[in-house]
């Protein structure tokens, strides 16, 4: 059995990371998000979106999220912050709270709607970043903690 080159492997997993293809924009985002139609994504549009992905999340149905379930999603100062109760995990509310602080760090005009422009920056992204999957595009920007 051949084996394949490191160096082929390593250029192969830079592309696939790289690739456009997997990363989402925020229209695409609003495309998926947006229910009311007005071109913004609002607080209540991020959070319904939240709570059906703690669901799709929650592999093994206990009604919490532990770390290795949110990873590259929650970075360790999130961690440290909204899990309340330090019980190594994320209840509903305490994964809610984190979705709500990510829209006020990437709402700019500070009026409670997210443009595409805003989805867009790296403050957006992160608030994006907790739908590993949004429809069927993949979102390739994620935290590293």
């Amino acid at each position: 059995m051949k084996r394949l080159h490191p160096l082929i492997l390593s250029v192969a997993a830079v592309c696939v990371m790289a690739s456009p293809a997997l990363a989402i924009s925020g229209a695409d985002a609003l495309k998926r998000l947006n229910h009311d139609t007005d071109q913004t994504l609002e607080l209540p549009e991020a959070l319904a979106a939240a709570a059906k992905q703690f669901q799709a999340l929650n592999k093994d149905n206990d009604l919490t999220l532990e770390k290795a379930e949110t990873a590259g999603l929650v970075t360790d100062p999130e961690w440290k912050e909204y899990n309340k109760d330090h019980d190594g995990a994320l209840e509903l509310d305490e994964w809610l709270n984190i979705v709500r602080a990510r829209p006020q760090a990437a709402d700019t005009k500070k009026d409670g709607k997210l443009t595409v422009q805003e989805l867009d920056s790296p403050a957006g992204q992160a608030l994006l970043s907790v739908w590993p999957r949004i429809g069927k595009v993949v979102l390739s920007w994620r935290y590293i903690n």
